[in-house]
């Protein structure tokens, strides 16, 4: 039975009734409104989606007498529309509810493009932030040259000064470079633990000058695809972050374990996941949502780039970077990668 057509016509919401042969059958007002067409009356589905990408998903469901909840089509009408469809079955009829959601994207588009530009000029600031700084140490030491050239203790220092800043300028240069796009070779098998290894050692000194334990707990695990030098860099910026957070009585502890995670398709694959924790000083709240923005710090030194290359390596090796930390108790990180046993 069809409801009134003084309420549905009354609706901001299209109903579209379908009989077993999925021609329609009723059609509120909205429908006609929204699809431009000024009868509906026994009119094919197939024929009212003609202008609609992945109307085949909305047919399947039908045929196979499946619900569908907000299931999103784009129509090419006079103009281009955006709709959300339902599909219910009261008795023996199709019930089609469809939402208009095209001003709404509108909308959201909008922002996301407005929040782009606003990331951009963020950016833009950062960049010449760290670009003005070493510059205007050596334009100022440029200009007491003329009237130093038989200064030596000067000239050293000016000589100093240049070779400083120029790297600090390259250092810059390379890591930007590094962000915009990281440079992952050819993809190998390799035993992460290695990698890891690896990087203990170099960081052996800074970790008996800062009086920090460190303890690997590392099982056997297997190998994955990945670019030994983009992940050695991962773990060292991490291990450094670390370094950097303890104040005293310091302990890093790394291990790992296999876990296999259901992914969307409804798969399970393998993953290694890494743990770096240590007990610095945590990462407070209010900050946790922008570490991995690039140029964000809270150092004196640094760029602000090393957790955002670290992510975007992670991401290329098609795998995730995750923290959990507490102001006051310290921090973990978490590098899940893929195993190629999957």
């Amino acid at each position: 039975m069809i409801p009134s057509d003084a309420i549905l016509n009354n609706l901001n919401t299209g109903i579209i009734i379908l009989n077993k042969n999925l021609k329609i059958k009723y059609a509120n007002n909205f429908c006609k409104i929204i699809f431009e067409k000024e009868n509906l009356q026994n009119l094919p589905l197939s024929q009212l989606f003609m202008e609609c990408k992945n109307i085949e998903r909305i047919l399947t469901a039908i045929k196979k007498n499946e619900n569908l909840l907000n299931f999103e089509v784009e129509c090419n009408l006079s103009t281009k529309k955006i709709f959300k469809i339902s599909i219910n079955y009261y008795k023996s009829e199709i019930i089609l509810v469809i939402d208009d959601i095209t001003e709404k994207k509108e909308a959201e588009l909008r922002l996301m493009h407005t929040d782009k530009l606003a990331a951009l000029g963020e950016l833009a600031a950062s960049i010449i932030h760290e670009i003005k700084n070493p510059l205007t140490s050596l334009k100022g030491f440029a200009e007491l040259l003329p009237s130093r050239l038989n200064d030596k203790q000067f000239l050293n220092k000016f000589a100093s000064i240049i070779l400083e800043e120029i790297n600090r300028l390259n250092n810059f240069i390379e890591n930007l470079l590094k962000f915009a796009r990281p440079s992952v070779g050819e993809l190998k098998l390799l035993n992460v633990n290695k990698v890891v290894e690896d990087v203990v050692n170099l960081l052996k000194y800074e970790l008996k000058n800062k009086d920090i334990s460190l303890e690997l707990n590392l099982k056997n695990t297997p190998q994955i695809k990945g670019d030994y030098n983009q992940l050695k860099q991962v773990f060292l910026n991490l291990l450094i972050n670390a370094i950097n957070a303890i104040e005293s009585n310091g302990r890093i502890e790394i291990r790992n374990s296999i876990k296999l995670i259901k992914e969307e398709d409804g798969k399970y694959r393998e993953y290694i996941i890494y743990e770096i924790k240590d007990n610095g000083r945590g990462i407070p709240d209010n900050i946790k949502e922008k570490i991995f923005q690039p140029f964000f710090t809270t150092g004196e030194k640094g760029t602000g780039l090393g957790l955002s290359i670290a992510q975007r390596i992670i991401n290329q090796h098609n795998g995730f970077i995750g923290f959990d930390s507490r102001k006051g108790e310290g921090t973990t990180f978490y590098i899940y990668l893929p195993s190629e046993r999957n």
